[in-house]
């Protein structure tokens, strides 16, 4: 989507329906906090970057009842395991230096080979990088018991 200021393009908006839900935004800023942060920057700044979008919310829609900042705050700590769903996929591809999926119906000739090759991909850095993301997450609370795949129900 452009706009356009005397017949030329003064701006740029991006719409992306690849993954179109009806959802808590909270998955979405969970996802590019996570994909485009460090854990450095989120570990001295994710308070401040969760208030910076309370405010940015507040006053973009104004007369309209926005959550309260301790609601977002709860909802991001509920949501940041679908972020890191998506950063799982994401983050290994982009330490690969070339498309890792060019040529895997060729290379893989069993769905076990696929699999492995997925979970080759990104490497030692790319492990590194995930399994310290979900350290990251434990520590502050977002993966709990309640996201157990295991437990009785």
């Amino acid at each position: 989507l452009f706009k356009y200021t005397e017949g030329k393009p003064t701006n740029v908006k991006f719409f992306d329906v690849a993954t179109a839900r009806y959802s808590s935004t909270m998955i979405d800023i969970s996802f590019f906090l996570l994909l485009n942060s460090s854990p450095q920057v989120r570990q001295a700044h994710l308070e401040d970057l969760l208030t910076i979008y309370h405010q940015a919310l507040s006053t973009a829609v104004p007369g309209t009842t926005v959550p309260s900042l301790e609601d977002i705050k709860e909802e991001f700590s509920k949501k940041a395991l679908y972020g890191f769903m998506h950063c799982s996929f994401f983050l290994p591809i982009m330490f690969f230096d070339e498309n890792p999926f060019s040529d895997f119906d060729s290379i893989c000739e069993s769905e076990e080979e696929m699999a492995q090759g997925h979970l080759a991909v990104g490497g030692d850095a790319g492990t590194k990088l995930l399994s310290d993301m979900v350290e990251e997450l434990v520590e502050r609370g977002c993966l709990t018991m309640q996201h157990s795949f295991l437990k009785s129900r």
